[in-house]
């Protein structure tokens, strides 16, 4: 990657706009399924499924997340570190 700045054109001006609009909209609906999701989490309780009309429009799902401390793996065995860790690299686009 280089240090050049390139000007915009008018296209690309257009869709720097839809690029922010859709990055507010994602950050509003977000927003708005967290709100959701404490509303149907609370009506839940310790139950593992909601119903409507008898009929199950949700169930509670168990999933397991296990994470390993990079700075520790590598802090106790560098080679085993080395030997394991994967990189990778990648870019984001980041509005001024």
């Amino acid at each position: 990657m280089t240090n050049d700045t390139v000007a915009f054109d008018l296209d690309t001006v257009s869709a720097l706009h839809r690029f922010e609009e859709a990055k507010r909209a994602i950050r509003e609906a977000e927003a708005v399924k967290s709100e959701a999701e404490a509303v149907i989490r609370e009506a839940l309780g310790s139950a593992v499924a909601g119903t409507v009309a008898g009929i199950t429009v949700i169930r509670v799902s168990e999933r397991e997340r296990v994470s390993i401390s990079a700075s520790a793996v590598k802090d106790a065995d560098e080679a085993l570190y080395n030997a394991l860790a994967k990189v990778t690299a990648y870019t984001v686009l980041v509005t001024a």
